[in-house]
């Protein structure tokens, strides 16, 4: 999964190693930034949900965050709302933990969005133990096999 940093984020103190996966080095720099605050998630809602849903006439949506085998596949009605999309999927996003940024997967086509949620895990070390994931919201009319 190559999940990609956004530019002003760059800037973020990491300790990576060469050895680092495009994967973990965002991981790492994501995991020192604030959660996303009221505005920026509406202004996401307001803006680039909307061209992600513009940008793609598939029914079927999933929601995947490979690192923790978690897979949500939304079934889209075109006689519904678009705002009961938005809200579902930011309480799932919610549900999973803090939601700490939102960007395009591929800046050109605009098709996914990456979702990096930090996630609480205790450890037997540290009960306050953290984790940053990348869940990536795509089209996937393609996995679905309607059988009559």
């Amino acid at each position: 999964m190559n999940c990609r940093i956004p530019d002003e984020y760059k800037k973020a103190k990491t300790n990576a190693s060469i050895d680092m996966s495009m994967y973990d080095l965002n991981k790492q720099i994501i995991s020192q930034l604030d959660p996303i605050d009221k505005e920026k998630r509406i202004d996401h809602f307001e803006n680039m949900f909307m061209t992600y849903l513009n940008n793609t006439q598939s029914i079927h949506h999933m929601l995947l965050c490979r690192e923790l085998n978690y897979y949500t596949l939304f079934h889209r009605n075109y006689g519904l709302d678009v705002d009961r999309f938005e809200t579902v999927l930011e309480e799932i996003l919610d549900n999973q933990g803090l939601w700490i940024t939102a960007n395009w997967a591929n800046e050109e086509t605009k098709e996914a969005i990456e979702y990096w949620v930090k996630i609480k895990q205790p450890t037997k070390e540290d009960a306050e133990h953290e984790e940053v994931y990348c869940f990536i919201l795509f089209p996937y009319d393609a996995g679905i096999v309607e059988v009559d």
